[in-house]
């Protein structure tokens, strides 16, 4: 384990913190890359991490608290919070955009319980990950499909994502309505898989939109001391439903099956023309699968071969740094 004494970090990666779940399981791989020295990290500062959206969100005020009170008593000193867009935003079945400015953490009608949920967490003594998660509102999406299972998170709007992201990050500042300051955000929520992006086949290609337009609008609106992590890759291969971590981090930062830079004709189709990295503070990834072994076969990243996701972003250091 380690620490690193620089701040912004390239997204790819050599050190790696791992946070254990508790009560419901989620399990978080921070993952990031310095030319930097990195010193031995004391095991205190590891987290303890737990994540309950029913329980601590689409809950009552008693309720949280009475959660809060188990996590602390459990040990955990972290809650990741899903900021799931269409609970936040207005008219998410609609396929027209509700008159509002969805960059302004006013227009949003549903972050009360969110902002109760932040408020109690810092009374607790919890670190706060916000994860801007999906699923996209209907008028977010490319073609305004019917809001439904085949179609939720159709191509989301990068534009439109930017802005929330904004508006979430402007809200937990430390500087609006006396909310307390949240000082870790993630993006999106297992982009590899056709529950949470669409088409799967395209999915590496969105997500690069999606980060790029809004880890810039993090940046701007947040606490200056925040720290951003991207990826939350979902861990195994399952044939059209999710891609194989490997392919989709590849395809995702415009690298060849060798885990080398696109060029030519083969960067343009993918859009890679003009892209030269996202400035992040860390990788997530989640290694649920086969708890007892490691496999083998296929594009599979679980716990035990967590050293495979460690070298694919060290190639792509490799990679970013040959750009």
């Amino acid at each position: 384990m380690g620490v690193v004494r620089r701040r912004r970090l390239r997204i790819w990666a050599l050190f790696a913190l791992l946070g254990l779940a508790a009560a419901g399981g989620y399990v978080l791989l921070i993952l990031a890359a310095t030319d930097e020295e990195v010193v031995p990290e004391p095991a205190a500062s590891r987290w303890s991490l737990i994540e309950d959206h029913a329980a601590l969100v689409r809950s009552s005020t008693a309720r949280r608290e009475a959660v809060l009170d188990e996590v602390e008593q459990l040990g955990a000193d972290t809650v990741r919070v899903l900021a799931r867009w269409h609970e936040i935003a207005p008219g998410h079945r609609s396929a027209m955009k509700p008159a509002f400015d969805s960059s302004d953490p006013a227009s949003y009608p549903g972050f009360a319980p969110y902002d109760d949920l932040v408020r109690r967490a810092a009374d607790h003594g919890l670190r706060v990950l916000i994860t801007l998660a999906p699923d996209a509102p209907r008028w977010a999406t490319e073609g305004k499909r019917p809001y439904n299972s085949e179609n939720v998170n159709f191509r989301p709007s990068a534009r439109e994502f930017g802005d929330f992201a904004a508006a979430v990050a402007e809200r937990y500042s430390g500087d609006y309505g006396g909310l307390p300051a949240v000082r870790w955000f993630s993006i999106w929520n297992e982009p590899n898989h056709e529950l949470f992006l669409k088409p799967t086949s395209d999915s590496p290609e969105v997500y690069r939109d999606l980060v790029t337009a809004a880890l810039p609008r993090i940046r701007s609106n947040a606490s200056p001391d925040a720290s951003v992590l991207i990826g939350e890759t979902a861990s195994v291969g399952l044939s059209d439903r999710v891609m194989g971590p490997a392919t989709f981090v590849r395809r995702w930062l415009c690298l060849d099956e060798r885990f080398r830079p696109l060029r030519g004709a083969a960067s343009q189709r993918k859009g890679c023309r003009s892209f030269r990295g996202h400035l992040a503070d860390g990788y997530a990834h989640h290694p649920y699968g086969p708890p007892q072994q490691v496999v083998n076969r296929g594009d599979v990243v679980n716990l035990l071969a967590i050293r495979r996701l460690g070298r694919y972003l060290d190639r792509a250091a490799d990679a970013a740094r040959s750009r």
